[in-house]
């Protein structure tokens, strides 16, 4: 039988969240019958007065990084490029973040300010399903709170970089609505390891154990 497992982990940067994710995951139980996966389980990850990892953000030209991903991730920073290029398109060159602080700056009290990236309505198994659904944010006396939301994050290869996005926009939105920054929930329906890529995920493991 498959136990729904949920972590809860909270700290201080994405990287530091990045790291007590990927250790949690490692330490579950082996995940049964799931050809694909490894370890699964759901979480919630919070940062609360946080700070964003060095090198990382996003401006009015877009997302950017000069993180060192390769001491994590085999490949890292070429995965990162491709997560930029991705999010660029799908937040900034839509114009959906455009649209939606317009209208934020309209209703700073709605609970209806949401960015929504899930468009596959019909669930057509021909188109890519998105990761991130949505990212939701509530403005409370003058402090900016931030809820992004996946459907799936890879614990080993995607998660840090996730992580990164997420709070560079919720830094980018802080900013131009003159806020401070709250708290960021990272909350994720499958966190998980691909049995395919366990031996990278062995050495990570066993480098983190020697931090």
């Amino acid at each position: 039988m498959y136990n729904i497992h949920m972590i809860f982990i909270k700290a201080k940067s994405p990287e530091e969240l990045f790291k007590k994710a990927f250790i949690a995951v490692y330490n579950l139980e082996t995940l049964e019958g799931d050809p694909k996966n490894y370890k699964d389980s759901s979480a919630i990850l919070t940062l609360e007065d946080y700070q964003g990892d060095e090198g990382v953000g996003l401006n009015d030209d877009g997302f950017y990084s000069s993180f060192d991903y390769d001491k994590y991730i085999v490949e890292g920073k070429q995965q990162m490029l491709m997560e930029i290029e991705h999010y660029d398109q799908e937040i900034i060159k839509s114009g959906k973040l455009a649209s939606f602080l317009r209208y934020f700056n309209s209703d700073e009290t709605t609970k209806k300010a949401v960015i929504n990236l899930w468009e596959n309505n019909l669930l057509d198994p021909k188109k890519p399903f998105p990761c991130l659904m949505y990212t939701w944010f509530r403005k409370h006396e003058g402090i900016l709170h931030m809820n992004c939301h996946m459907r799936a994050n890879n614990a080993y290869k995607i998660l840090i970089m996730d992580l990164q996005i997420g709070t560079s926009l919720h830094a980018y939105v802080a900013k131009k609505m003159g806020l401070r920054k709250g708290v960021y929930h990272h909350i994720v329906d499958t966190l998980h390891f691909y049995e395919k890529e366990m031996d990278e995920i062995e050495n990570l493991y066993k480098k983190l154990n020697q931090t």
